[in-house]
């Protein structure tokens, strides 16, 4: 039984003195690869060193929305110049956050546009956040006159909104907060889902599943993650693995 988290931030600060054990703990738990997506201009470096040490690593590069800032074509340009350099297995973490900040709403908009073109040229697949933007993000793509390929991350949607996710083609990313407590209606959107559509995701350091809600999240815990998802769809913990790892196989091209 073999796990992918599709969506892990091991770069990050919270893993600076443990990293070795945190890979180690991954792999006891069968996690075989995971995805890294980037931040900003200045994350790229910390990725790489990641990715580079460690083989069942692989880089996303992409400009979070949350560091959008009025200089996003300057950001973006840096950001660009190093897709050939890295070879990225998707453009991410990209999208619209409304939640923490709208004052560079209209450059959010305009720096996730430009990234999604990135993503068509390329032929690599998107991660999207969207946090209390999922209808704007929605409206956006559909509009688009090409197919974008990819996963909307950490989704929390209803069920209209997980329709239209659906008529796109594109897959949602599940992680820790569909086994919280209070968040049954999700759990009763996802229990309809097609499982085709489906790739697991830590978002470590972030968002931890139960029990470990509040504690710093790790790869590790997918598992966790996929014992809720098993118990949702009412089938065994082995098929959840075996259908969201060859999922993510499918979107990010692993091998």
């Amino acid at each position: 039984m073999e796990w992918i988290d599709t969506h892990t931030h091991l770069f990050a600060e919270a893993f600076s003195t443990d990293l070795d054990q945190t890979i180690l703990r991954a792999k006891k738990e069968n996690i075989q690869h995971c995805i890294l997506p980037n931040i900003d201009e200045n994350s790229i470096d910390m990725l790489m060193n990641v990715c580079r040490k460690y083989s069942m690593c692989s880089p996303m590069l992409g400009l979070h929305p949350c560091e959008v800032r009025s200089h996003y074509k300057e950001q973006l340009h840096q950001i660009e110049n190093n897709l050939s350099s890295c070879k990225p297995v998707g453009i991410g973490e990209i999208g619209i956050d409304l939640y923490w900040d709208k004052q560079f709403k209209e450059e959010q908009i305009e720096a996730f546009k430009i990234q999604c073109t990135w993503a068509n040229e390329l032929h690599l697949p998107v991660s999207i956040h969207c946090r209390e933007s999922l209808d704007l993000v929605l409206d956006i793509v559909e509009r688009f006159s090409f197919s974008l390929h990819g996963v909307f991350h950490c989704f929390t949607g209803n069920q209209e909104q997980l329709e239209r996710v659906m008529a796109l083609g594109m897959y949602l990313g599940i992680g820790g907060v569909i086994s919280f407590k209070n968040n049954q209606a999700l759990r009763d959107v996802i229990q309809g889902a097609d499982r085709s559509r489906i790739v697991l995701e830590t978002d470590a350091p972030y968002l931890a599943p139960h029990p470990n809600r509040g504690k710093r999240n790790e790869p590790s815990y997918i598992p966790l993650i996929g014992r809720c998802m098993a118990e949702i769809w009412g089938i065994g913990i082995d098929e959840v693995a075996k259908q969201s790892s060859q999922n993510a196989k499918d979107i990010f091209a692993l091998h």
